[in-house]
């Protein structure tokens, strides 16, 4: 969900980003008046009759629903509201929507009950919620279909002027079901409140690297920045998992009890005699004294016997090689 303003920045940036690589189909939905900016002519426009960038967008929202399931019901299993500030990682949230039951009606999203000045404020029982919008909704197909059919009721039925709130209270109403009470949801759909400083500086973080959405991205630039820091991680982990089939390959010659020796020949990535070796303290063995590998001990300092300073600070590599591991454990 965008607006006429944002087409050639914030849209294109998710065109161009993680937008390619949905598994499934991305479409923008805008004003009627909106067109395909210049420097994105084929992007995937839906101009909605009848609503304009008006804020809220309660119209925008109810409409685009309402078309997605139209045009798209029968095809998908999983139906994902998002904004143009929000960057998603398409391998991750396929990954998790995969483990769950899309034959019945779910309502994912990360809950929310308003700030202390809105409470009491915006009509919710002590027992019902609302997904915020912010981060992204996620409504399987069941829940579309239930939902669908009563847009109109929905939108000439406003409580408050809060777009999430209502949809969330027409979800409740029709498909019986709230948001997702799960606090892993503050993880997985994860919403940063710097405002429009957020993901602007180091993406070494624990929240952003455990994250399916990353919300909000103000600064459309720092969208491509963020989608190359993902793929960095991607291909790390193709990395790692390169090594986890090389040490299969190498168990597979122990078992059978035959050798390699295709490996022998081959220093490269193809080697499962050298990769796939399982990772332990006697992996490299010394043929003479000068090979032997010296240890150095970490605490608060560093302590080496190869320095003529055997007691100093940890250099900066290491210190961040050790927060990579500490991260990710």
């Amino acid at each position: 969900m965008t607006a006429k303003k944002y087409l050639s920045t914030r849209a294109t940036a998710v065109y161009e980003t993680w937008g390619k690589d949905v598994p499934g189909s991305i479409e923008f939905f805008s004003s009627e008046d909106s067109q395909p900016p210049k420097n994105r002519p084929d992007l995937p426009l839906i101009p909605l009759k009848g609503v304009d960038d008006s804020y809220p967008p309660q119209k925008k929202s109810f409409l685009m629903l309402q078309y997605m399931w139209e045009h798209h019901g029968t095809k998908y299993e999983w139906f994902l509201r998002a904004d143009d500030d929000v960057y998603i990682r398409p391998d991750k949230i396929e990954s998790f929507l995969r483990s769950i039951d899309s034959r019945r009606p779910h309502f994912i999203g990360q809950a929310g009950r308003g700030n202390q000045e809105e409470f009491g404020l915006l009509s919710l029982e002590y027992d019902e919620n609302f997904c915020m919008g912010g981060p992204g909704v996620i409504m399987s197909r069941e829940t579309l279909a239930r939902v669908a059919p009563h847009v109109k009721y929905c939108l000439k039925n406003l409580y408050t002027t809060h777009e999430d709130v209502e949809l969330g209270r027409c979800v409740q109403k029709f498909a019986g079901i709230p948001c997702t009470w799960s606090y892993e949801m503050q993880t997985i759909l994860y919403h940063n409140s710097s405002g429009k400083d957020a993901f602007t500086g180091n993406l070494k973080q624990k929240e952003v690297h455990r994250a399916i959405t990353l919300h909000p991205i103000k600064q459309f630039k720092h969208m491509y920045r963020i989608d190359n820091y993902m793929k960095m991680l991607r291909i790390q982990e193709i990395k790692q998992q390169l090594i986890l089939l090389h040490r299969d390959i190498l168990n597979m010659y122990e078992m059978l009890g035959t050798t390699n020796k295709e490996a022998k020949s081959d220093a490269g990535l193809t080697n499962s005699n050298l990769l796939g070796r399982p990772p332990g303290l006697t992996k490299f063995i010394p043929a003479n004294r000068s090979e032997i590998i010296p240890w150095d001990f970490i605490q608060r300092s560093l302590y080496s016997a190869f320095s003529s300073n055997p007691r100093r600070r940890i250099d900066a590599p290491l210190r961040e090689g050790l927060d990579d591991v500490i991260r990710e454990v």
